[in-house]
């Protein structure tokens, strides 16, 4: 019996693609002109101009008034720094430690150093090894033999 492959159903909204390629584009190059960028995102040149008009009033694309080339604004920046801001990076290190303790049986301990301060210490001691599991997160002065740092 033959299968067919999976054809993907999720509607698509071309407009939204072609402006997620205008940006992926922009990102490429210090900045570009409208011919240009037409060419790079195959589009018509009325077409990347609707867009990037768009993507201009919506703050995502600057227009150098000189040269008349465009760029990414500081609005992509900003939206990225916001995501990271909601990362929650201790979790994600607990996460990825407790794996590197589980795939090599052996205790690792990571230190986050801040001005000559652990800030953050995590301890996993691997249960298979030695029957317990053990973490700490607390701020202390650094303790050079048990970090690894040499004075």
């Amino acid at each position: 019996m033959v299968q067919k492959e999976a054809v993907n159903t999720s509607p698509k909204v071309q407009s939204i693609d072609r402006a997620l390629a205008i940006l992926e584009t922009l990102a490429d190059y210090p900045s570009l002109s409208l011919m240009e960028l037409s060419e790079k995102v195959h589009l018509h040149k009325a077409t990347t101009h609707r867009l990037v008009n768009s993507l201009m009033e919506n703050g995502y694309i600057d227009r150098n008034p000189d040269t008349k080339q465009y760029r990414i604004s500081l609005k992509m920046f900003h939206l990225g720094n916001k995501r990271v801001h909601n990362i929650d990076f201790l979790n994600v290190a607990k996460s990825m430690i407790r794996q590197l303790s589980d795939d090599t049986r052996q205790t690792v301990h990571l230190f986050v150093e801040d001005n000559d301060e652990c800030c953050i210490s995590i301890n996993m001691v691997n249960p298979a090894v030695y029957g317990c599991n053990q973490r700490s997160v607390q701020k202390r002065r650094f303790i050079a033999p048990l970090s690894g740092k040499r004075s």
